[in-house]
């Protein structure tokens, strides 16, 4: 009986991680990519030790050299990087990266369960992180393997670099670029993540800068009587007066959103995301608080100090006590210029027109790690090879066909092809 119970098992565990679907043989690529959805990176508790030992197989496979550096703290701030040397490494090195972390899951709300992979009859991949962004990290795993088994030999070295906590803090890359390795590294220029076109065109969005990302508390003070009174000034009129001024600016981003022309990516977003405070049903609070986040378009005429003089105005109108605490204040604005002048958007317009795609330089609503790279003083550009295909990043039932991950992958081959070879001669 156990021999059978062993014979079953090994079968079962075959037909679970065969490769042939729907009597169709799967493609290796697609195999791989389904793999690595399958490992739980969902915060709050995301397994980075399973995306580390799957990750060192791949570099062992592909034949690429692996290595993991810790920072502080240790469990949230390190790096994984694998590193192809190029034949000349006195030139400046290409920088990949991506990130293991996924965002937090209501498996209730799912079809399937968001961590099994599952792939329908017409080759739907649902799960956790199968658009953000674990299908950017296969893309270029696989057209790493690709070149190099095709004998390519790059000029430049290229490093693909996997960090974690992007989805909440950016402690992976923000030790990254304060450590030796980043230095040693010397990073000439870098490829980060992007959102996917969802447009039924072949036309890539390429990120060049983001929007920096402000997110405060507003606190005020009022005296704390029995509900039954009627007191002339309360905290509550105070956050009144916050909210209000906020929302009236909202308003006025939302009225430039009906122009002609104007996007998303042109405007300041702001949000009232939290809002706290209050003791009981029948008390009047003596401190309450609500949070705000922001992400700021810098334009002429409307920098850093205005936007810190709006939202001390705003304070000093609710009243003297009034205070803000900010959680975030990005304060840089870094820019990858994207016209003849830098080499790398040449190349990869030149790239896209092999390819017979546009490209067209996009600013995200949200963030990415590739902000600080870019702060640094090195060109970074957001790129996803991935188009026709819904932007499902952080959503339910978050999926990406088999067809787009493979044709995302052939075109990724095709980039990193030729930013590898861009010679000493256009940049050192």
């Amino acid at each position: 009986m156990g021999k059978i119970k062993s014979i079953l098992s090994i079968t079962t565990f075959l037909l679970i991680g065969s490769s042939t679907i729907l009597g169709q043989q799967e493609d290796p690529a697609v195999t791989r990519f389904r793999e690595y959805l399958r490992i739980n990176s969902a915060h709050p508790i995301p397994d980075y030790d399973s995306c580390i030992a799957w990750l060192r197989n791949q570099a062992l496979e592909i034949g690429l050299s692996f290595n993991v550096e810790y920072y502080d703290p240790p469990e949230h701030s390190f790096s994984v990087w694998m590193t192809w040397n190029g034949t000349n490494p006195q030139l400046k090195s290409i920088l990949i990266d991506s990130h293991m972390d996924v965002v937090a899951v209501d498996e209730s709300q799912w079809d399937h369960a968001p961590f099994e992979a599952f792939k329908d009859a017409e080759g739907n991949i649902f799960a956790r992180g199968a658009v953000d962004m674990k299908s950017t990290t296969v893309a270029v795993l696989e057209s790493v393997r690709r070149l190099k088994a095709s004998g390519f030999n790059p000029l430049r070295t290229i490093h693909i670099m996997i960090l974690p906590d992007e989805e909440l803090y950016s402690r992976g890359v923000k030790g990254f670029v304060n450590s030796t390795t980043f230095t040693a590294m010397n990073i000439g220029f870098a490829l980060d993540e992007a959102v996917s076109n969802p447009a039924d065109e072949d036309n890539l969005l390429v990120t060049y800068t983001e929007k920096s990302v402000w997110q405060f508390n507003y606190t005020v003070y009022g005296t704390s009587m029995h509900a039954s009174t009627l007191p002339e000034i309360t905290a509550g009129q105070k956050l009144q007066v916050v909210i209000d001024r906020l929302l009236e600016f909202r308003a006025s981003q939302l009225d430039l959103l009906q122009q002609p022309g104007v996007t998303l990516q042109n405007l300041t977003t702001l949000n009232l995301v939290q809002v706290g405070g209050g003791l009981g049903n029948n008390i009047i609070p003596p401190e309450l608080w609500v949070s705000f986040d922001m992400r700021i378009v810098i334009k002429p005429g409307w920098n850093f100090s205005d936007i810190e003089n709006m939202l001390d105005n705003i304070a000093a109108e609710s009243g003297n006590d009034t205070v803000i605490t900010y959680l975030v204040k990005t304060m840089d604005y870094g820019l990858t210029p994207t016209d003849n002048s830098n080499i790398w958007w040449v190349t990869l317009e030149n790239t896209c027109a092999q390819l017979n795609v546009n490209c067209t330089p996009n600013i995200p609503n949200g963030v990415t790690d590739g902000r600080y790279i870019r702060n640094m003083g090195i060109p970074v550009f957001g790129l996803n090879t991935f188009t026709r295909t819904p932007s499902m990043a952080h959503q339910t039932n978050e999926r990406i066909n088999e067809n787009v991950l493979l044709t995302g992958i052939t075109r990724f081959t095709r980039f990193i092809q030729n930013f590898a070879m861009v010679s000493e001669i256009l940049h050192p």
